[in-house]
């Protein structure tokens, strides 16, 4: 009896994650409805005087006449009596961020394009990282088997992957931020970047376990994000699964009124899209359930069917990530078809700073490669124990290492000229 009581208090105070993806993504989606069905049914068409005495009875007005006090007879004059001071319309205070939602925009209301977004650069950042990881993943899953693991690659995988987890977490974040603005075709490509995320992460959980149990803050640092992510991306899956029901697919609509709105007749297959939203939403917290379970399961790694579970696992990491991101290339107006209507610009088919800043960004991870490589192949360890400068220096080779074959990434200098 004592044991079942421990178990439910346990369960209780330390709750699964597949407990807490659940009461994240729901108390985003609450809020976030909550808020705009306020706001939308808040927000006035026009500010009218808001009078006080509007709806009063008879009765009440008779009383309200007979407590006055008796005023002196005015005495009469020429002059213009003074006018009776407008009272002002009452204004409804908005927030920062969210802000109401308009519900009643017209089918001929153009709708500006976003290329922080759904642009060139952002897209094709996120396929090449997605790409490069998952490749990476079942390259260590393979030489694993043939115990030839490789500390580079997993070092870069590790870059790469916290890249999109961030990337991921922060673009979601602004897609809810601009929920009462951003119309159904913008949030759409920012969740099936979050789908092509949540891919790389189970598949580099699955492939750099070991090392993740190694330190535990690590190992949980990367549970909460992962965690963070997939109750973002269920929050989206909500909002869409929402907007399908409500044939919202098409809508120049905020994203808000998904919840307002009962049938706006803007979309096409609606029941092909429910069934495979919803197949999405399960399958991804299925597999961060699997991926999470083998994580913390020391036994099972240890057998041959652990590597049987790595593999097919990465494989349908792979399948989900090409599925994503090639509906991502057919649905974005910056690689393919676009919304069915027209964009107000080409903002997204243009290649801005912000652009080039995304695919910038990708070079990080090699720049870290690159420094792990001169660590760990062409640089002499550091020797503190003489006071010779040569010991110290960066352009010392290992004696076994012929500088004359390196290239221009790895150049050292062996001659202590500088000294």
């Amino acid at each position: 009896m004592k044991r079942r009581w421990m178990g439910r208090a346990r369960s209780v105070l330390y709750p699964s994650p597949l407990q807490l993806a659940i009461i994240i993504s729901y108390s985003l989606t609450s809020f976030v409805a909550r808020r705009a069905a306020i706001d939308s049914a808040a927000a006035p068409t026009s500010l009218v005087p808001v009078n006080v005495y509007d709806h009063e009875d008879e009765d009440d007005q008779n009383l309200r006449k007979k407590s006055k006090p008796e005023s002196k007879p005015k005495s009469k004059s020429k002059s213009n009596p003074k006018p009776k001071p407008k009272s002002k319309p009452r204004r409804i205070s908005k927030m920062a961020i969210f802000e109401p939602a308009n519900c009643t925009v017209g089918p001929d209301v153009p709708v500006a394009s976003d290329g922080g977004v759904a642009g060139r650069g952002v897209i094709l950042a996120a396929i090449i990282t997605a790409g490069v990881s998952l490749i990476l993943s079942m390259s260590i899953i393979v030489h694993e088997m043939y115990d030839n693991p490789s500390r580079i690659r997993r070092k870069v995988l590790n870059s790469y992957s916290d890249q999109q987890l961030l990337i991921s977490i922060g673009i979601s974040c602004v897609g809810l931020a601009k929920v009462h603005e951003m119309v159904p075709y913008h949030f759409f490509i920012i969740w099936m970047l979050t789908n092509m995320s949540l891919a790389v992460h189970n598949a580099t959980l699955l492939a750099l376990a070991r090392d993740f149990r190694r330190d535990w803050v690590l190992r949980w640092l990367r549970q909460i994000l992962m965690l963070l992510s997939l109750s973002l991306n269920t929050t989206y899956g909500v909002f869409i699964l929402r907007g399908v029901s409500s044939n919202m697919q098409e809508s120049k609509l905020p994203v808000a009124c998904v919840w307002i709105v009962g049938d706006a007749g803007k979309g096409s297959q609606t029941g092909l899209s429910y069934f495979g939203t919803i197949v999405v939403i399960a399958a991804n917290i299925i597999i961060f359930l699997l991926a999470s379970w083998y994580l913390h399961h020391k036994g099972f790694r240890g057998t041959r069917l652990s590597r049987v579970f790595q593999v097919v696992g990465t494989l349908i990491m792979i399948a989900s990530a090409v599925g994503a991101a090639t509906r991502v290339i057919i649905a974005s107006d910056a690689w393919g078809n676009g919304p069915a209507y027209e964009l107000q610009d080409d903002g997204e088919k243009r290649w801005g700073f912000g652009q080039l800043l995304s695919m910038l960004v990708l070079i990080f991870p090699l720049v870290s490669m690159t420094e792990i490589i001169r660590g760990e192949i062409g640089v002499k360890e550091c020797d503190l124990s003489s006071n010779t400068g040569s010991d110290t220096e960066m352009g010392n080779y290992r004696g076994s290492v012929n500088s004359s074959s390196q290239g221009l990434v790895f150049f050292g200098v062996q001659n202590n000229s500088f000294k």
